[in-house]
């Protein structure tokens, strides 16, 4: 069995909801749905709402991409 471990690193950027909702022109409510169906990685840095790498919204654009 292969696993996958996701390790962040700083260097990476961090999007806010709202951020990745602009990009996709979907509301902030369809990406957190996204987030709970698991359809879309998202980390939580300290207290704060979720976050969304960049390299993990470009999985998930690729994924649905290859939906169609």
């Amino acid at each position: 069995m292969t696993t996958s471990l996701h390790i962040f690193t700083s260097n990476q950027q961090l999007l806010t909801l709202a951020q990745v909702a602009d990009v996709l022109r979907v509301n902030k409510r369809t990406v957190q749905r996204e987030i709970q169906r698991g359809k879309l990685k998202a980390l939580r840095v300290a207290s704060r709402s979720p976050r969304v790498s960049v390299a993990a919204l470009d999985d998930y654009l690729r994924n649905q991409t290859e939906a169609y």
